[in-house]
């Protein structure tokens, strides 16, 4: 069905499989045949000329596939994003209430609904997938926090989630489970520090 829809848009088929013999040899012909199609598709929606030989025959498709699908990502986060300004606006606040380093590690709040999504893309888990984790930090039933090593502090190590009554779930990529004996006093210690901080921070909010 897919190298039919792919020759109705008049695609030269001796050109198409001669693309499909030289893309990358491990990845199996459903793999090519469906990413050529979607970038055929990608690049229509873009308003180029599918049919000029410089878009249907060009070498480097896969490429130009992944910039493409990488800015349909791109325009999809910041679409879903926008809907929970919430989560940028209270960053002062969050800041007070989970920000934390001892030792060699460091936890800091997820500064915007666009920091959980490249945090979920990243790890490859679930907290950025859905709107779900996005809407109850908006509503501060629950936050999202990266546990991180000062040496790395850019790279994701643990994906938390945290309510004042204490954590929730914790993950690192691929949903895998934390190595609770070397993270166990880490997420202890900054607990007990959290704790503290929503006793201060709500008495002063309750003044203000």
């Amino acid at each position: 069905d897919q190298i039919a829809e792919i020759l109705g848009k008049g695609i030269n088929a001796n050109h198409f499989w001669k693309l499909m013999e030289t893309t990358e040899k491990e990845m199996s012909c459903q793999e090519k045949i469906t990413m050529y199609r979607d970038y055929l598709d990608m690049a229509e929606r873009r308003g180029s000329d599918i049919h000029s030989e410089i878009i249907y025959r060009n070498k480097r498709w896969r490429h130009f596939h992944d910039l493409y699908m990488a800015e349909l990502n791109r325009k999809k986060d910041e679409e879903r994003a926008a809907k929970f300004p919430g989560i940028r606006k209270d960053l002062e606040r969050n800041r007070k209430l989970f920000e934390w380093q001892q030792d060699d590690y460091f936890v800091r709040p997820a500064e915007s609904a666009e920091d959980i999504i490249r945090e979920g893309r990243m790890q490859h888990h679930c907290v950025g997938a859905s709107d779900t984790y996005m809407v109850k930090m908006a509503t501060r039933k629950s936050w999202i926090c990266f546990l991180r090593k000062k040496e790395a502090p850019e790279e994701p190590w643990y994906t938390v989630e945290v309510d004042k009554n204490g954590i929730k779930q914790a993950y690192a990529a691929y949903d895998r489970k934390p190595d609770w004996k070397e993270t166990d006093k880490i997420l202890k210690a900054w607990m007990q520090q959290v704790k503290k901080n929503f006793e201060a921070v709500e008495a002063e909010e309750s003044k203000a």
